[in-house]
């Protein structure tokens, strides 16, 4: 308050009767409450009055739990239903995967759930009435492409091709169908003969060779890319061959737009030859079409030496195969899936129980899915 005499102003008091500062023996908490040696001493005949009950406890009784060293698993994306083994590359191990890839041959059942998959995936975007534009602008392109390892796939357009009737098949489309056969043909257990085959460019660079020689009347080079075939080095899943007794090559008849299949019979030293169009595609244009081949192959396994027996002086001998299931549609668009039927039923020595006449559409329609299957599952194996 002002002291009015003196002209100053006196200090408030708030001293409201209450002892602010504790004795000695109290506590003051954090909350500001304050607690007498009574309160304390009450805390502490409560807490502490609850004996603590001691548990007989015998040392040598108790044994440190075992500890189980990780287990080594393949990492996720090797743990591939094709596998049945894994090694680590790192362990200077030779060994690699056995795969148990199976192929799916043309008189075997393919699974329900690899056909819905396919299709499923093929109709997405598809436009059945449009003649111009197959798929929609969107579900066209294929982003990332399919690798089947000889051709990349990066438009649904390829199986389309592939997957329609009366449609021509591309070399792509061969060499791809061709490389499916060729590793079925070396990793099934199946398979009652050894076989092989080659690609479309064999064939082209046989007629490139033999065009060569009778122009320039040379003689037969000592090395070229066709011995790498014969050797087995040229193409994934070949096999060297003087190891197999069929060798399976797709011949495109290049004036006539039209695939035959060879059938190389290396231990009868002849090459058969089916024609899916023998009505359309006469005796004499398919005898004109092989000519490089029964010239050119005696030359180069002579060279090669892979033959467990001489091979014989005289070129191939030939044999135009007739009573075989032929094109019905009086085209020849289809004669690049009948080639694949051909190499397959001939392979499991199976050609007379080949259906006459074959479901194209079918034929078509399962190598599209057994391609697709594999090209979205493949394992990497050797």
């Amino acid at each position: 308050m002002k002291n009015v005499t003196s002209g100053e102003i006196d200090v408030p008091s708030f001293d409201l009767g209450i002892d602010s500062q504790p004795n000695a023996n109290s506590l003051i908490l954090d909350d500001g409450l304050v607690l007498t040696e009574d309160d304390i001493k009450l805390f502490d005949d409560v807490v502490f009055s609850k004996a603590i009950i001691p548990i007989p406890f015998d040392i040598g009784d108790v044994k440190t739990p075992e500890q189980h060293k990780r287990v080594t698993r393949p990492a996720a994306c090797l743990q591939s239903p094709f596998f049945k083994s894994f090694n680590s590359q790192s362990s200077g191990s030779n060994k690699v995967g056995h795969a148990k890839f199976e192929y799916k041959f043309c008189m075997d059942n393919l699974a329900i759930l690899d056909i819905e998959v396919f299709d499923s995936w093929y109709n997405r975007g598809l436009r059945p009435g449009n003649k111009v534009k197959k798929f929609h602008k969107d579900d066209l392109p294929i982003v990332p492409s399919m690798d089947l390892r000889p051709v990349n796939i990066d438009s649904k357009m390829w199986w389309y091709t592939l997957k329609q009737v009366a449609t021509p098949l591309a070399d792509q489309h061969i060499d791809a169908i061709f490389y499916f056969l060729r590793m079925g043909m070396k990793l099934s257990r199946s398979n009652e003969t050894r076989s092989t085959t080659t690609d479309c460019y064999f064939d082209y660079k046989v007629r490139l060779l033999f065009d060569i020689l009778t122009k320039h009347n040379n003689q037969f080079p000592k090395k070229n890319l066709l011995l790498l075939y014969i050797n087995g080095q040229r193409l994934q899943f070949n096999t060297n061959w003087g190891e197999v007794e069929n060798v399976f090559i797709p011949i495109f008849m290049e004036k006539r737009a039209h695939w035959i299949l060879g059938h190389f019979d290396i231990v009868n030293w002849h090459l058969d030859i089916y024609n899916s169009a023998c009505k359309m595609i006469k005796d004499f244009a398919v005898m004109d079409a092989i000519q490089p081949l029964l010239n050119i192959i005696p030359h180069l396994l002579r060279q090669s030496n892979v033959l467990k027996f001489e091979a014989p002086d005289s070129h191939l001998s030939s044999r135009l195969c007739k009573g075989t299931p032929q094109q019905t549609n009086g085209l020849v668009d289809d004669c690049g899936i009948f080639i694949l039927k051909y190499a397959e039923y001939i392979n499991q020595k199976k050609i007379s129980t080949m259906p006459n006449p074959l479901d194209t559409k079918l034929a078509r329609h399962n190598m599209a899915v057994q391609l697709y299957k594999y090209a979205i599952e493949k394992p990497d194996i050797q």
